[in-house]
């Protein structure tokens, strides 16, 4: 999103089963098992599917909203997104994405406060791997089309990097944010075809140059 600062992606490229498209828009709860329901919106049609990992505190709305340009606070010298006025747009990150291919995000428990559709809230503090699990369940339970690309912001990354090293996929971060130096999995790890990742390798580095 062109409107937030310090934005931080890790990439992954997911492959499995091809299934069925979902050309519809979607958005609304769904049940990954154990109790848990997880909010998912879903927009746009196309390959390779895109799925965001929100930072901390973050959420799926976020990526469909903007700061509007006379907000005062395009002007501050402070990060103080917080006050902004955000206003929903066909501009913002989702929708625009959407424009070219699938694109889904979806809300980890206990970061939306409000509105309709919330995820199951869980016990506080929980660990990266419980978010990990999460994401695991609801690629399947949402049975997103592969393949997959997650574009993860700030503590995302540090879900999806810890999901690439669980499923052994291959992992390429831009601006990293990590504890800890984490060893990247071998080129080897990654289960995708290397034609596939010449096929898509272009579009999703143009992708990232205009976000």
């Amino acid at each position: 999103m062109k409107a937030l600062i310090g934005l931080v992606f890790a990439l992954i490229v997911v492959v499995g089963c091809t299934s069925k498209p979902h050309d519809a828009d979607v958005a609304g709860l769904v049940d990954i098992g154990d109790g848990l329901k997880l909010y998912l919106n879903c927009q746009g049609s196309g390959s390779p599917t895109v799925f965001i990992i929100p930072g901390k505190g973050s959420y799926a709305e976020v990526w469909n909203v903007i700061v509007p340009a006379d907000d005062p606070i395009r002007s501050s010298p402070y990060d103080i997104i917080g006050q902004a006025n955000l206003v929903p747009s066909p501009t913002a990150t989702q929708p625009t994405v959407a424009k070219t291919t699938r694109v889904c995000a979806y809300d980890r428990p206990n970061t939306r406060q409000d509105g309709p559709g919330r995820s199951t809230p869980v016990p506080q503090p929980h660990s990266v791997q419980q978010d990990v699990n999460d994401v695991v369940k609801l690629i399947a339970a949402a049975n997103l089309s592969t393949p997959l690309v997650v574009a993860a912001h700030s503590y995302g990354g540090l879900v999806a990097q810890a999901y690439a090293l669980a499923e052994q996929l291959g992992l390429e971060p831009i601006d990293r944010s990590t504890p800890l130096p984490v060893p990247r999995p071998p080129i080897g790890a990654v289960r995708l075809p290397p034609p596939a990742l010449d096929e898509h390798g272009d579009d999703i580095r143009a992708w990232l140059r205009q976000t």
